[in-house]
């Protein structure tokens, strides 16, 4: 029987025919040219002897335990039966818990995982981190992918400082800089920072580079906070006619008595009566020279005159000249009342209250 069995292998390796695989295998058996060789799956080789097929793919022939579990793998299992099962259950060129031999795990750092490749432990810092100092041992110690003005995008690559900006850097490792609130780079000179402060204060640059705010007769300008243009009147100025173009135009606080302390304040006009608006603007108002406001009503003006000719209010208001006894009075300028004996008569006592008493024109003997 032996020998019938050994002849029809021949025959077949002879003819180069197939034979049905091992049981639980699909496929055929072929004739590999120097022995059997399994082809049943497109990984599996059968034996060494078959290595050729292996190398054709890059791959070595590796054996998982008995006559049937050859494999062509990536690697040579070598010493990666770790377990000690007698198979190649371990990866020992790419496991970085068994790299190069079973048990050698590969160390894990700060931001810097370890990888095994060919058996040997390389190390990469993670996206975003370097190793600025050179040690392993504290991994990678440096954030360079955002965050750290020192180190933005590489190790030492400062941002720099400038006067007014706030320096930040962003993902992936770029430097940004912006104002503070309220300045601005109004000469696109980074190296100078943010020069110009916008916010107010700056009439010539108020609410943004370059926006001056307007010059104006008798205005004062100023720049409010965020940065809008102001403008007052100058102290006894006013905007009489509401057009900032020609300034506060009106002087309210004296001199002008169609607008005394306001805009169309205007003051009276009144019998006998100078009117004049005086600092800070107030009308007043004093009688022509002779004539007094007697009554103290201003609405009828300054309606008495006191300088002469008006013997009840001779230098003022009621002052009244004296009536005597032939005698005339009048009153003279600038409010003086004058006496005069009535013709024929005299004052020979020279005494006013009796006024003239002695008729000189009777044929008195003794006044005559």
């Amino acid at each position: 029987m032996m020998t019938f069995t050994f002849l029809l292998l021949l025959c077949v390796m002879m003819l180069g025919v197939s034979a049905q695989c091992p049981a639980g295998w699909g496929g055929w058996c072929e004739d590999g040219g120097a022995t059997w060789i399994n082809y049943c799956n497109d990984d599996f080789c059968g034996g060494c002897a078959a290595i050729n097929r292996c190398s054709q793919q890059g791959k070595v022939c590796v054996n998982y335990g008995n006559a049937y579990q050859w494999r062509c793998e990536d690697y040579s299992c070598g010493p990666g039966d770790c377990n000690g099962d007698g198979y190649c259950e371990t990866d020992i060129y790419n496991d970085a818990s068994n790299c190069g031999s079973c048990g050698y795990a590969c160390g894990a750092y700060y931001a810097m995982p370890g990888y095994c490749s060919g058996g040997l432990c390389y190390y990469s810092c993670s996206a975003g981190y370097n190793n600025c100092d050179g040690n392993q041992g504290n991994g990678c110690e440096i954030t360079t992918g955002g965050g750290d003005v020192n180190n933005c995008g590489g190790c030492g690559a400062a941002c720099g400082s400038y006067y007014a900006v706030t320096t930040t850097c962003n993902a992936p490792g770029t430097c940004a800089h912006s104002c503070y609130p309220g300045y601005t780079n109004c000469d696109g000179n980074l190296g100078n920072g943010c020069e110009v402060y916008t916010a107010g204060g700056n009439i010539n640059n108020c609410g943004g580079c370059g926006a001056a705010c307007g010059s104006y007769s008798a205005v004062n300008t100023q720049c409010d906070y965020p940065g809008t243009c102001a403008y007052s009147c100058v102290a006894g100025y006013a905007n009489c006619d509401g057009y900032l173009g020609n300034g506060c135009e009106i002087y309210t606080a004296g001199g002008n008595t169609a607008n005394c302390g306001g805009c169309g304040a205007a003051c009276g006009s009144y019998y006998a009566v100078t009117t004049t608006c005086n600092a800070p603007g107030n009308c007043a108002y004093a009688c022509f020279a002779g004539y007094t406001n007697c009554d103290g009503n201003l609405g009828n003006g300054c309606e008495v005159y006191t300088a002469g000719g008006d013997i009840n209010n001779c230098g003022g208001c009621g002052s009244r000249c004296g009536s005597y006894y032939a005698v005339t009075t009048t009153c003279n300028a600038p409010g003086n009342c004058a006496y005069a004996c009535v013709a024929g008569y005299a004052n020979c006592d020279g005494n006013l209250a009796n006024g003239c008493e002695i008729y000189t024109a009777s044929g008195d003997a003794n006044n005559c």
